[in-house]
């Protein structure tokens, strides 16, 4: 589940990964590359990624990659 912290909205793996249309693995490569910052809750241990890093990274993509 999605949170919002200082203004911003955090996808929890799950909704980045349904939002870009790709698998687990593919999220964790545009991390590595750098296109992509995972962010860490302390206590809760989970990964959350910016709503503005994904919708940036969505108008990055060529168009064909957008509708498949």
């Amino acid at each position: 589940m999605s949170h919002t912290e200082d203004g911003e909205v955090y996808l929890t793996v799950k909704e980045a990964c349904q939002r870009l249309g790709i698998s687990r693995q593919a999220l964790d490569g545009y991390v590595e590359r750098g296109q992509l910052t995972k962010f860490r809750r302390t206590l809760a241990r989970r990964v959350f990624f910016k709503e503005s890093e994904i919708n940036r990274l969505l108008e990055l993509r060529p168009e064909d990659e957008k509708h498949r």
